[in-house]
């Protein structure tokens, strides 16, 4: 979780900032696709909404809890298009969300180039970067 950072001295800057260690920013979404986990044993598919993306990560909001580490397929369709993208990704931390929903942050295991991730966007109406 990133450190808060106290600058002393400044009284017109607030005192604490939050530190931003992603190395690209994140877009909002609202694109649905299906979400499962990568395993020997063949597992139910999840509808998953993608709230952010980026060329390196991806935030997930879906109806199960997977752990830190759980290696996941995302599956995508193009915004606009029949086209599919499956994407492989690592869940790096999972948040609870109101009605039994969890928010899942995940490391993208094949970065994505910039025009891929707006096209994988979805219907999004506000494609400016977002933190989280």
């Amino acid at each position: 979780m990133s450190q808060p950072i106290t600058i002393p001295g400044d009284q017109s800057a607030p005192a604490v900032y939050k530190v931003e260690r992603r190395a690209s920013v994140r877009l909002q979404s609202t694109a649905a696709g299906f979400c499962q986990s990568l395993s020997r044993q063949r597992e139910e598919s999840w509808q998953a909404i993608v709230r952010d993306i980026s060329c390196n990560g991806i935030g997930l909001l879906l109806p199960r809890r997977f752990e830190p580490g759980a290696l996941l397929t995302i599956e995508l369709a193009e915004a606009g298009t029949e086209r599919k993208h499956l994407l492989l990704v690592r869940v790096v931390r999972a948040a609870p969300q109101p009605e039994n929903k969890w928010l899942l942050g995940c490391a993208l295991m094949n970065p994505l180039a910039e025009d891929e991730v707006r096209l994988l966007l979805g219907n999004a109406h506000d494609s400016t970067p977002r933190s989280l």
